[in-house]
């Protein structure tokens, strides 16, 4: 697993402003453009048994449906973390419907998992002006409603219930026989284009998420023990 700072957000995705390039236009009615990369850092895992050992909840089942939007910036760790008031993260809630749970406590059949979509990055300044714009999350993978999932989990929230995502990959699909699909974020640079003002800010995300997926094209029985014989150890 890399070496990480402590995160701040409850999924990890910390956006680091790297190069900023200015492209004068030749005609001054003409809008400036901004060019931003952004590099992007995150806790990864490589194999099943560290994704067991690491996730304090282990579920399967289904996503349902999307829930609303909340503010999943938080004033340090944990689930009993307050909000913070000064920073923004989108988190994208979803309904997932439980059908089995092989590690930690979930007494409801239906929870609310956490995804970061984007966050506001405060650092910004263009044209002499201190500017936030909102940047996406390289690391988002959106689910699918209705297709089998094992999803890894921590505790994103108490009250109420919401649970975040504790490392990347988090996300095992699977498709009709049964075989996994290790759903991992964009490897590849995101290109995102943002308007402020007259200025349009051009953000390329990167990002160095590279794993060695064992798990794809394994069967969920397969997958199913070798999970329970990590819990017991």
């Amino acid at each position: 697993m890399s070496n990480t700072p402590k995160r701040l957000w409850i999924l990890i995705g910390i956006l680091i402003i790297g190069t900023v390039v200015f492209f004068i236009p030749s005609q001054p009615s003409q809008p400036t453009e901004i060019r931003i990369t952004s590099s992007s850092q995150t806790i990864t895992v490589n194999t099943l048994k560290e994704m067991t050992h690491l996730a304090d909840y282990i579920v399967v089942g289904t996503f349902k449906s999307f829930d609303s939007i909340w503010n999943a910036a938080r004033m340090g760790d944990g689930p009993d973390a307050k909000p913070d008031p000064h920073h923004y993260a989108e988190g994208r809630l979803y309904d997932f419907r439980v059908n089995e749970v092989l590690k930690g406590s979930i007494p409801d059949r239906t929870i609310k998992v956490s995804i970061i979509y984007a966050k506001e990055e405060q650092g910004l300044n263009i044209n002499g002006q201190p500017t936030r714009l909102m940047m996406r999350d390289p690391h988002f993978v959106a689910p699918v409603f209705g297709k089998k999932y094992i999803l890894f989990l921590t505790k994103a929230n108490n009250a109420p219930p919401i649970y975040g995502i504790p490392f990347h990959p988090y996300q095992i699909q699977f498709d009709g026989a049964g075989k996994a699909v290790l759903k991992k974020p964009n490897s590849r640079p995101i290109i995102e284009k943002k308007q402020s003002g007259s200025t349009q800010v051009v953000i390329t995300h990167e990002t160095d998420f590279k794993i060695n997926d064992t798990i794809t094209g394994k069967d969920f029985k397969q997958i199913k023990a070798e999970i329970l014989r990590a819990t017991k150890r």
